[in-house]
């Protein structure tokens, strides 16, 4: 019933009852958790030191924590935190803890399964433009001052964290070629891609730090965002704190490399696909028109930026003055309705799976949730016309099929900002400055009619 790692919201009912199980729980499981935490003494997980963790109150009690692991759910590790949220978020409770020596066993019951309306997501932290400005000047005046020059290559391995963005603009600035590498990826594939595409720097949080496989012929420096626990690794925040508040920005032609994103090598070897530095403006069709985003709007790009569509989405948002909404989590369909209703989300740029998850659980409980949707787009596959009338039922909103790939970025796609009819199913019409034929297998283009 468990997953590798990690449990899941639909590997539960209520009032399932799951055996607990005994494991030995060793000093360095202790002194691993501490290093996570900052506390010196992990069982005591109390509401004063809470407030000075990411978390800002608390969240469970050691002894829980333990039972966490007795039940096999998290190796107390990098995915300690997660299992954390997974667990007080389903409203689990433990029966019969019992600590006996360097033993623990637990049992757990299943007390609630659907997020409330309105539950509690996490410490909210905003960023403002200025302070990313800051912040992305000082990420470039590092890069600079360990040797990165125009063109290097800068691998980035990281969750959806402000940090992720910051990396992302600083290696602009300093004329950088940025390399999104899905955090999902096993050791083999992140080193693959880090060795292919040459990178001098290697940025990666403390929680994914263990799939960064050595040795490398590049020998690249690695820079890791959380507690740094490998010799010779630099901590992201000392490394920004040291640098200047501002930077001299390395000036780029419109063809020169920007990003290096690597396909998903499901139909061969994975193949890195240079993006130019122009991809902004070149994206900017499909979220003005497509997504038709907002200053005002509260928008919620769900995709990883270890991906093209994510990637597009945080850089065009932003260089558009819209904020977005990064949410850490890799959200199912009941906790993606309980934050889009937590935080006020009116614009949402998803995957069909994502959408289609969210529409098996019924119109009655998507209406629980009071979302104040205002244009919805999707992208990375075909989305079939009975999700397009669902939402349109639900939420009042037609959800805007794009198409793109790696090469191409965003060429076509359903105009939200228009008065076009959406036919259900469709992937839309060329966007603004693309031209869309059918070619044959010289390249030739065909006639309308072939």
């Amino acid at each position: 019933m468990a997953r590798a790692e990690q449990w899941w919201l639909d590997d539960m009912t209520v009032g399932t009852v799951f055996p607990g199980v005994s494991k030995v729980v060793t000093q360095e499981d202790f002194l691993g958790f501490a290093k996570l935490t900052g506390d010196d003494h992990p069982i005591h997980y109390d509401a004063e030191y809470a407030k000075q963790t990411r978390f800002g109150k608390p969240v469970a009690h050691g002894l829980l924590l333990m039972a966490h692991t007795a039940l096999g759910a998290t190796s107390l590790t990098r995915h300690v935190e997660d299992a954390i949220i997974a667990f007080v978020a389903q409203d689990c409770r433990f029966l019969k803890p019992v600590l006996i020596g360097d033993h623990i066993r637990s049992e757990m019951e299943v007390a609630e399964v659907a997020p409330k309306p309105g539950r509690d997501f996490g410490l909210r932290r905003t960023v403002t433009y200025r302070e990313l400005a800051r912040d992305t000047d000082r990420f470039a005046n590092w890069l600079a001052s360990v040797g990165v020059q125009k063109g290097d290559r800068v691998a980035v391995i990281m969750p959806r964290l402000v940090e992720t963005v910051v990396i992302l603009l600083g290696t602009w600035k300093a004329g950088a070629v940025y390399v999104p590498i899905f955090a999902g990826f096993g050791a083999e594939a992140i080193r693959h891609r880090i060795n292919d595409s040459g990178a001098r720097v290697v940025c990666t949080h403390a929680a994914l730090r263990d799939k960064i496989a050595s040795p490398s012929p590049h020998a690249p420096i690695v820079l890791t965002v959380g507690a740094v626990n490998v010799p010779g690794d630099v901590d992201y925040a000392a490394a920004l704190r040291d640098q200047a508040p501002t930077a001299r920005l390395v000036p780029c032609r419109r063809d020169d490399p920007a990003a290096l994103i690597y396909t998903s090598g499901s139909t061969g070897p994975p193949k890195g696909v240079v993006i130019a530095t122009n991809l902004v403006a070149a994206i900017w069709p499909a979220m003005h028109y497509g997504a038709d985003l907002q200053t005002d709007d509260v928008f919620w790009p769900t995709g990883d930026p270890g991906w093209g569509y994510g990637l597009v989405c945080y850089a065009a948002a932003l260089a558009m003055g819209v904020p977005v909404t990064v949410w850490e989590a890799l959200p199912t369909a009941e906790t993606a309705l309980g934050f889009m209703a937590a935080r006020h989300v009116t614009n949402l740029a998803t995957v069909p799976t994502l959408l289609r998850g969210i529409m098996a659980l019924g119109a009655e409980r998507v209406r629980a949730f009071d979302i104040p949707m205002r244009r919805a787009s999707s992208c990375g596959e075909p989305l079939n016309a009975e999700v397009v009338r669902f939402f349109r039922d639900v939420w009042g909103v037609t959800v805007m099929d794009q198409f793109g790939s790696s090469e191409q970025g965003l060429p076509a796609g359903n105009l939200g900002a228009s008065s076009m009819t959406v036919k259900p199913g469709s992937m839309g019409r060329p966007l603004p400055g693309h031209r869309v034929a059918v070619v044959d297998d010289a390249g030739a283009e065909l006639p309308r009619s072939a």
